[in-house]
């Protein structure tokens, strides 16, 4: 990783595009559902959004992955 830090912002799971998260998403591991309160039903997963974990672009983990350019 000659020259970059093992920050979200150089990782390949981080997204900056996300419209849930002022931030950015982690796309490692899979999303959580986000449940509206209305849907205690069988429409429970039919209905549900998922959010996937919102991270700061200075942020790291142990997952850690360069971005390969393409």
């Amino acid at each position: 990783m000659a020259g970059k830090e093992r920050r979200c912002e150089n990782c390949e799971f981080y997204n900056s595009e996300s419209s849930v998260w002022d931030s950015g998403e982690c796309r490692f591991n899979a999303p959580l559902p986000s449940l509206k309160p209305v849907m205690l039903s069988e429409k429970i997963y039919k209905e549900s959004t998922l959010n996937w974990p919102g991270v700061q672009p200075t942020d790291w983990c142990g997952q850690y992955k360069e971005k390969v350019s393409k």
